[in-house]
């Protein structure tokens, strides 16, 4: 007879064959996908550094040598013994870093005048909010109007905040 067999409980009841033959391929089949799954799953944001590096594209931050590391070390390689062998490997994967705490701390005394409350991520915020500079005008896509508010800390309002800045 026929076998039917239910591999996930997010997918429906499927036959997998009436032969033996058949079904063995069936179930090896069906076991490579949820390996393969199971892998992508565990690789995780792996996906994400390939495509950053992939797409050359700026990558822009706020005191960010600390999360830069934490990159490397996780999802890279290990990290060099010396800070000019590790900022050689990042400068290869990410020709284009820019951190607006270091940009603040090379401004001219003309610039950096506006900056006398710190240059604390919320702090520069408020400043580049605040006269003589013009904030963007943002707009937040629905489901992210939670971000109106101050949300310091959480990863995708602190992303906002250094965009803004930037």
């Amino acid at each position: 007879g026929e076998m039917c067999v239910k591999v996930h409980r997010t997918e429906r009841t499927a036959s997998l064959g009436n032969t033996r033959e058949a079904i063995h391929a069936a179930v090896v089949e069906r076991a490579r996908i949820v390996n393969e799954k199971q892998i992508n799953t565990a690789i995780g944001f792996r996906h994400v550094m390939d495509l950053l590096v992939a797409m050359h594209k700026p990558i822009i931050g706020h005191n960010m040598l600390l999360d830069m590391m934490q990159l490397e070390a996780h999802f890279c390689r290990d990290l060099p013994a010396d800070l000019t062998a590790f900022k050689a490997s990042l400068h290869q994967r990410f020709p284009c870093l820019i951190d607006t705490k270091h940009m603040l701390a090379a401004a001219p005394p003309s610039l950096a005048k506006y900056f006398s409350a710190g240059s604390r991520l919320d702090m520069v915020y408020r400043t580049v909010c605040s006269d003589p500079f013009k904030k963007p005008n943002v707009q937040l896509e629905q489901g992210f109007e939670r971000y109106r508010g101050q949300r310091l800390h959480e990863a995708g309002y602190d992303a906002y905040m250094t965009g803004v800045a930037y």
